[in-house]
């Protein structure tokens, strides 16, 4: 090879350059870290800096050689989708009146472009020999010393995460590295590290499948790679990687066999992946993190009590709120509240438990259940007429003297406790009797709560819809009491020192809003207890607000009902997606042994009866200052970087959210595209091509399934390697005829495009 001159490097007019610079962003997408951007800027990567550069030698020498400027599929579907984005971004705002545009946007259109280029770039690297060994090499040497820093952030030696893991990895990422033994090595996630080495996993595979032993330290280095990648996949504990990887494989396979039985070796690749899998598994057996195990992740008996996919299937359900119709059923039958059929769920007992008030004192209670009545149905009729609640105005402005004669008060003088929001409204009253099971406050409400369950009438064991935490010893049962505060079943909860109950709550919830969380609550052994009513947020990054919101009452040994309620305000910055209510002891020394009944969460500053509240999966509400995908199917509602909203787990539906039917066809059409693209290359090459190109065809096919419980579009590493390598698979092989390129050097072989 003659020395290479700086004009043909800068002008990339050899072949060995473009090849150089093809290896040379594969390495620094697999390693480079995100690097911090000032401000609200978005993060950048080494490899988009090195493209960057790269640019103008790239477009040069493509303009010179006009044959790479060709269009094919590829670029159509990217410009597609580029299209949808910009129409989204544009068109998203005037459709609806809650979207806004930010300065971010314009990157959403930056990150097709950075994958097109990628690919773009790998059309013009000959795909010949030593290519292909070079680029089999980079992925088997590169990401098998990802797999080894993997193992070591699990062994964790002294503050080895602390201090160098955090360079990749941040916020509830590394928490879960430190606590739980996910690794993430330089992806920095857990999940996408799994499905990341999924790539060498299968690559070994490949090799032992077809029988490519043309060079022994090729092959052998290939197989340790798999066995690496098997490794990191299982001390990463992924279920979706996991899933991903068993349906791709098995596709793969067939394929494999059927287009070349002769010429495969199924069972050898079958048994190679199971002891690599066995060995796995013995290892983090043998070596557990200090929270979980791999066996209680993946235990197929446990998924249903799963949090994690709990969460998941609530978002799932969320996603289609809001196309059926919202008006409130008592407009139509003009019921009032506190008259429309109660549930059994919350039929109430006759008493607290609590010594009676005097007769004068209920009596005056009796007069204030009544004005309370009056003035919600007032509001009710208002919003009939105008199509909104009543906010911003004073209350006696908007209902006097239309829909009543005088706003009552309270028989000591003061006004009623009121509530008005875009949501609805909620009015109470303060009562005097502590026996009343509509009290303390006697309040009627349109706003509902979003604890499913909560009154423990359904659910054998555990009552349904509530979780065991893993902190402590704890059980909880569904019992049918005479004593049950609403309908007829309490929930028994046995709690050790540090054990709770607790209920995920799947919402987007208002920035800035207030909201009101409640339970009853009795001792069920005969001892004075203390019982805690336990908050948790988790916001849309993965991070949370721990504990910024409890309270603990005394429980009597008599047995009487104790109301636990506490209000408090989301937060005005970070956004709480999941909220986790928990019943808990009031201290970690002491255990619990109490029946739980009514639980509620509602939007407000007053918590209402329980009796009279609407109980509705969260999932089906539509949030009241977010946008949904029923407000614009078609274009979507942009990619909200002026929001703080909930993140959907399935990139599907991310897609639809955000860039509507528009942007979903081409977001789709690109990993088809990608398919088809391995496909044809292993259809019509063989030796080290064949392999690389049936590892991206299962590599892509996994990355299919992993959407739907996670994504990779939205990953800059796992973007840059695909496309980059179906790039140049997608480069036709030079016939035998060859035209030499401008330096007398290798041939430029020409791109086709995907038919």
């Amino acid at each position: 090879m003659t020395k290479l001159t700086g004009r043909e490097i800068i002008t990339f007019e050899r072949v060995e350059v473009r090849r150089a610079a093809l290896l040379l962003l594969l390495v620094l997408a697999l390693l480079s870290p995100n690097i911090e951007s000032p401000g609200s800027i978005p993060a950048v990567r080494l490899e988009q800096l090195a493209l960057a550069a790269m640019l103008p030698s790239l477009g040069w020498f493509c303009w010179r050689r006009r044959e790479f400027l060709r269009i094919g599929a590829v670029d159509i579907i990217f410009g597609l989708l580029a299209g949808a984005i910009t129409v989204s971004i544009i068109f998203a705002p005037m459709i609806v009146d809650s979207v806004e545009r930010s300065f971010r946007d314009p990157f959403e259109v930056a990150r097709v472009a950075e994958y097109w280029l990628m690919y773009r770039l790998a059309l013009t690297v000959a795909r010949d020999e030593r290519t292909v060994r070079g680029v089999v090499y980079t992925l088997a040497c590169v990401m098998g010393l990802m797999g080894l820093f993997a193992l070591l952030q699990y062994i964790g030696p002294g503050s080895f995460n602390a201090n160098v893991s955090r360079a990749w990895s941040v916020g509830h990422n590394l928490v879960g590295l430190e606590r739980e033994g996910r690794v993430t090595s330089t992806v920095g996630n857990a999940n996408y590290f799994a499905i990341f080495m999924m790539l060498p996993l299968v690559l070994g595979l490949s090799f032992v499948l077809l029988r490519q032993q043309v060079d022994r330290r090729l092959f052998w280095l290939a197989v340790a790679a798999s066995f690496i990648g098997t490794l990191s996949m299982v001390m990463a504990q992924s279920r979706t990687a996991a899933l991903g990887l068993l349906f791709a494989m098995f596709v793969a396979l067939f394929v494999a066999v059927a287009s070349r039985p002769r010429r495969t070796a199924p069972f050898q690749a079958i048994g190679a992946f199971l002891l690599f899998l066995v060995l796995s598994i013995a290892w983090v057996n043998v070596n557990p993190p200090d929270v979980g195990s791999f066996n209680e992740r993946f235990n197929p008996f446990a998924v249903q009590d799963d949090t994690s996919a709990i969460i998941r299937f609530q978002k799932l359900k969320s996603f289609f709120k809001g196309f059926t119709s919202e008006e409130p059923a008592f407009c139509r039958s003009g019921e009032r509240i506190e008259k429309r059929p109660i549930a059994k769920s919350h039929l109430p007992a006759s008493t607290t438990g609590a010594p009676p008030a005097a007769p004068t004192a209920i009596a005056r209670d009796d007069r204030r259940k009544k004005d309370v009545g009056e003035i919600t149905d007032g509001i009710i009729e208002n919003f009939c007429d105008r199509d909104s609640w009543p906010v911003g105005k004073p209350l006696e402005q908007l209902l006097v003297p239309k829909y009543m004669d005088a706003l009552p008060r309270d028989p000591e003088g003061k006004p009623y406790q009121t509530y008005l929001s875009t949501a609805g409204f909620t009015v109470g009253a303060a009562l005097e009797n502590p026996a009343d099971a509509q009290g303390p406050v006697y309040a009627l409400s349109t706003i509902p709560n979003v604890i499913v369950n909560g009154s423990a009438e359904s659910g054998k064991g555990l009552p349904s819809r509530w979780f065991e935490g893993t902190g402590g010893p704890s059980s909880g049962d569904v019992l049918e009491s005479p004593t049950a505060l609403f309908g007829t079943h309490v929930a028994h909860v046995q709690l050790g020192p540090n054990g709770d109950l607790r209920q995920f709550i799947v919402l987007d919830f208002s920035l800035d809003t207030d909201y009101a969380a409640a339970f009853w609550a009795r001792s069920a052994n005969g001892r004075e207890q203390k019982a805690r009513l336990y908050l948790v947020g988790q916001q849309a990054d993965g991070s949370e607000y721990d504990g910024l919101w409890k309270t603990t009452v005394t429980l009597p040994a008599d047995g009487r009902w104790v109301p636990l309620q506490y209000t408090f305000r989301a937060p005005d910055k970070g956004r709480i997606i999941v909220l986790q209510l928990m019943v808990r002891a009031a201290d970690n020394l002491t255990p619990l042994d109490a029946h739980v009944d009514g639980a509620m969460v509602t939007q407000g500053t007053i918590v209402p009866s329980f009796q009279y509240v609407t109980d509705i999966d969260p999932t089906t509400l539509r949030g009241t200052d977010l946008p949904q995908f029923a407000d614009s199917p078609l274009v979507g509602v942009g990619p909200r970087n002026d929001a703080e909203a909930g993140s959907f787990d399935n990139e599907y539906q991310l897609m639809l959210d955000r860039y509507g039917i528009l942007g979903f066809l081409p977001y789709v059409a690109m990993y088809i595209a990608a398919l088809l693209i391995s496909l044809r290359a292993w259809r019509r090459s063989s030796g080290l091509t064949s392999v690389l190109a049936l590892s991206l065809f299962t590599f892509t096919l996994g990355l299919f399934v992993f959407n739907v419980g996670a994504g990779s579009y939205y990953h800059f590493q796992i973007m840059a390697v695909l496309w980059l390598l179906l790039g140049y698979l997608q480069v036709a092989p030079a016939p035998r005829a060859r035209r030499p390129d401008a330096a007398g050097a290798a041939e430029v072989p020409v791109a086709t495009a995907v038919r």
